[in-house]
């Protein structure tokens, strides 16, 4: 019985990434924009997420808060060369001392797949919001070169809508790159700056980031990799740790199901400059149609 069950598993699994001809293509050849002349994705996520900080009391003084987060992305690829995308954020667990801990950790951005533009480190609930249900944000994304298959540029812009009650308006704009290095490697990095306009006295807010990620196709349908970007805020947005710096550190691990589906998982430390306080995990599926 049992060996005729391990059969069974096993013939599964090998379904399960065995070569597809109508698959979608292979992580590391995928381009910065969606193929046209329509196609896009919705990417759902699930996440758990982790931060350390002052709070009411009992927690004067530090108390380490656990919340929980969903993210839902669309996007629409037109013309293979522009993407049009919506996000938004949903944030739960509230614990006996009456907080939504999802909002304090942040904890709908572990679940944006490998999206480490997401992450505002304390400035977030200026800009997302402080209720169950985040801000929307606005992506466009443009890519105007592809030289010969290895390397690509983009342009982007997102906008963040200040609906919730205590935010403010936040527009990044960025220039998004591969470099697709033969059929197994994938360098993505970029530059990114978010402005963000806070009322008086605090003015506005200035980032600056350049993410990078390496993905190694290790299978046809399994792909994983390494994340890492630095971030400059131009305030003090900690407090403690470097005020206005963060590194953050990420890995991430996903498998092309078949042509209309990937499944993705990542763990991140948006921050590993102020001694782990803040970590997540996230996992999603990823639906593709055209």
């Amino acid at each position: 019985m049992f060996a005729r069950k391990a059969a069974v598993a096993m013939l599964g699994l090998a379904m399960f990434v065995a070569r597809d001809a109508d698959a979608t293509p292979r992580w590391v050849d995928r381009l910065l924009t969606l193929p046209g002349p329509v196609a896009g994705t919705i990417d759902l996520g699930g996440s758990f997420a982790h931060t350390y900080e002052d709070g009411p009391p009992p927690c004067n003084g530090g108390c380490n808060f656990y919340g929980s987060g969903v993210s839902v992305d669309g996007v629409l690829g037109i013309a293979s060369r522009v993407d049009i995308g919506l996000h938004v954020g949903f944030r739960g667990f509230t614990d006996n001392l009456g907080i939504n801990e999802g909002i304090i950790t942040s904890a709908d951005s572990y679940g944006r797949m490998y999206d480490q533009v997401a992450f505002y480190g304390a400035a977030d609930n200026g800009i997302y919001g402080n209720s169950a249900v985040t801000n929307p944000e606005l992506r466009v994304r443009g890519r105007i070169l592809h030289l010969k298959h290895i390397f690509e540029l983009g342009v982007e812009g997102r906008s963040i809508f200040p609906f919730a009650d205590g935010t403010v308006y936040t527009q990044v704009v960025g220039v998004p790159m591969a470099l697709h290095l033969g059929r197994h490697v994938r360098l993505d990095f970029g530059a990114y700056t978010h402005f963000t306009f806070f009322g008086q006295p605090r003015g506005a807010l200035f980032t600056f980031e350049a993410p990078a990620a390496i993905w190694f196709q290790v299978h046809p349908k399994v792909f994983l990799g390494p994340m890492f970007s630095p971030r400059w805020y131009s305030q003090n947005v900690y407090p403690t740790g470097p005020g206005n710096v963060d590194i953050s550190l990420g890995f991430g691990l996903g498998v092309s199901c078949n042509r209309w589906l990937d499944f993705k998982t990542q763990f991140y430390f948006p921050r590993i400059t102020d001694d782990a306080r803040y970590w997540g995990v996230g996992a999603g599926v990823g639906f593709y149609f055209d």
